[in-house]
Order: structure tokens, then C-alpha cells, then sequence
């Protein structure tokens, strides 16, 4: 789902490529054609190409960028700025690009990149809609969007991470399976469509280091499936996340937060962003007996005991996905401004 948490993006024209940070204020150039200069704007300068690819061609700009995502914690920070940056730049050159488009456009070639999950997270910030859950296939293409008004409580457990090393640009797993079943005469369109009782028949038609994986994806897929047929209720989202065996906890500090959410009544409780970043929280209503507000400060409580030090909390439910907006003469820019979030 989409988080309430933004990252914004002003653009205006200009004659050469500029942009700044609202986390340092300072200006930095960067041109598009040259090498990356393992820099921020590096991915500024990737979106431009992704842009051009499309169609979409800008001479030059200034960007400003502001954003309340951490960074390096596995939330997509990289890719929310990815993806309102060229969300602006198409509103600057007044050309219409689709939401999908748009996807393709910030992530390059979808063979090299879906690898390192950027095609899913792309995905995510860009079609994700307000009170929607999204199920989006392990390759990252929108499988289901289903109305939902839960509530979560992201718990960070404080931790500074480095930044990620780069990525291989490897085919994932999944989307090698999806390559050779279709190859195979097994049409699929995605390797979640794959039933349970077909997987047998399917493993025969590849390798065994893809085994593990590809059962992974079909048994996830088959509880979502479960889900949206039953309902989606926070009752039974918790227990699809308790099935979940996609993520596994790191560190004393994560398996102190999951404990304590699960003995305090959390509803579900899940690592999230990156490993030893923090946990989500399904948590009942706030009228309830184990209302929202009890557990949070009961787990915050527990953390602080265990480790010296009180963990950030916020609240979150599903939030509308990447917008844009035209700037009016007037209010600070000129006609030709755009932004987007």
C-alpha cells in the first residue's frame, strides 16, 4: 500500500540541469549524458534518460526536492524521488505519460531491474491509490487493487543503516521461472497465477535452484488469493502475515518488537524496509480492549526496557500514490513551473 509520507519535487525550466535538496539546501548541477557520480542526482539524471527513451524530452531544469522518508531504510526513498521527479518533468513538458508508463520510464530496461526489486517499488508509488491495498506480482505488474481502511503503527527501531551496495542486474528468480515455463508452453502472464495444485507439473520444467522459489511465490500467492475471496478484514491479514515466511527477523531488536506486539495483541505484526530497520503493526480499533494506543505504548515501553531508548512510532493507512500539480503565476513561480508528490 501506499504510505502518507511524500517526497515533493519542483520543477522549472531552464537552460541547463540543477537541483536541490531540502536536506542540505545546497545546488547541485548534473548533467544527464555523463557517467554516474555516485550522487544523488544520479538517479535525477537516470529519470531524465528513462524520460527521453519515452518521448518525453526536456532541454534542461532546476529541481527542488523535500521529502519525509528516511532514507536507506528500505521504504523506497530512491524511488518515490524517482518517480515525482519524472512525474513533474512530464507535467513541465506538457506531455500526458500513464501512471504504468511512467513505471517503465524511471526503472529502464525491466529485465536488469526487476532484480533489484525497483520495478515493484515503482509500481507501488505509482499506482497506489487512497483506502486500496495493492497486490502487485513478485515482478512487480498490478495484480489487484482492493478497498481497505486499515490502520497501521510502523515502529523504527532507531538503527542508522548504510546505504544498499548495487544491485546486480541478474534476472530476479521470479522472473526467471515466468521466462521458462512460458517457454515451456505453459502460458503464464504472471508466476502468481500459478495454482498450487499445477506446481508439481511446473517444477518438472525447471531447474532445482528455482524450486525453493518458485513454491515460495505460488503458496504466497494462493493465501492472497484466500484473502481478497474472504475479505479483507484486519483479522484475516494478520493471520496472512503470521503465514508469511517472505521475511525473517534480524536482530534482537526486530525479535523484541515482534514479541511484544504478538503478547500484547497485535493483530499482525511484520518486518519491514530494510533488515533491523523496524516492524508494522496490524493493530485493533482504538475502542477495543487491546485498543491501538495501549499497545503501541506497551511495545514502545518493552523496547525502551530491553534496549535504553524509546522507538520512533507513526500511523499510516493506505494512501493515494504519486500526484501532480501545476504552479500558478503568482504564487512564487511563473506559468511554466510544475510539481509533483
Amino acid at each position: 500500500m501506499g504510505i502518507d509520507r511524500r517526497t515533493a519535487v519542483a520543477a522549472a525550466r531552464a537552460w541547463t540541469w540543477e537541483a536541490v535538496s531540502g536536506r542540505d539546501s545546497v545546488v547541485d548541477p548534473f548533467d544527464p549524458e555523463a557517467p554516474d557520480a555516485s550522487r544523488w542526482t544520479d538517479h535525477l539524471a537516470e529519470v531524465v534518460r528513462g524520460l527521453r527513451a519515452h518521448g518525453v524530452s526536456i532541454t534542461g531544469a532546476r529541481l527542488a526536492v523535500a521529502s519525509s522518508l528516511a532514507r536507506h531504510a528500505g521504504f523506497g526513498a530512491a524511488m518515490a524521488l524517482r518517480v515525482a521527479a519524472a512525474k513533474a518533468l512530464c507535467l513541465l513538458a506538457g506531455q500526458r505519460v500513464s501512471d504504468v508508463e511512467l513505471v517503465s520510464a524511471v526503472c529502464g530496461p525491466p529485465t536488469a531491474q526487476r532484480a533489484a526489486g525497483q520495478w515493484r517499488d515503482a509500481s507501488a508509488i505509482a499506482l497506489a491509490r487512497r483506502g486500496a491495498l495493492m497486490w502487485l506480482d513478485p515482478i512487480g505488474e498490478l495484480a489487484g487493487l482492493h478497498s481497505s481502511n486499515i490502520q497501521l503503527t510502523v515502529v523504527e527501531t532507531g538503527a542508522r543503516l548504510s546505504p544498499l551496495s548495487p544491485q546486480s542486474s541478474v534476472l530476479s528468480p521470479d522472473f526467471q521461472a515466468l521466462s521458462l515455463l512460458n517457454q515451456s508452453g505453459l502460458p503464464l502472464a504472471r508466476l502468481g497465477d500459478l495454482e498450487p495444485a499445477a506446481l508439481p507439473g511446473a517444477l518438472a520444467w525447471l531447474p532445482p535452484p528455482l524450486h525453493t522459489e518458485v513454491t515460495r511465490v505460488v503458496a504466497e500467492s494462493d493465501r492472497i488469493r484466500r484473502l481478497v475471496r474472504d475479505g479483507i478484514v484486519a483479522a484475516r491479514l494478520g493471520n496472512l502475515w503470521g503465514e508469511d515466511s517472505e521475511r525473517t527477523a534480524s536482530g534482537d531488536e526486530i525479535e523484541c518488537l515482534l514479541s511484544s506486539a504478538r503478547s500484547h495483541g497485535a493483530l499482525g505484526v511484520r518486518e519491514v524496509g530494510r533488515p533491523g530497520w523496524g516492524v508494522a503493526m496490524l493493530l485493533p480499533p482504538e475502542g477495543t480492549r487491546a485498543g491501538a494506543a495501549r499497545i503501541e505504548a506497551m511495545v514502545a515501553e518493552d523496547f525502551r526496557g530491553a534496549f535504553g531508548r524509546i522507538p520512533t512510532l507513526w500511523r499510516t493507512s493506505p494512501a493515494a500514490g504519486v500526484q501532480s500539480e501545476s504552479l500558478r503565476a503568482g504564487a512564487g513561480g511563473s506559468d511554466q513551473d510544475a510539481s509533483a508528490r
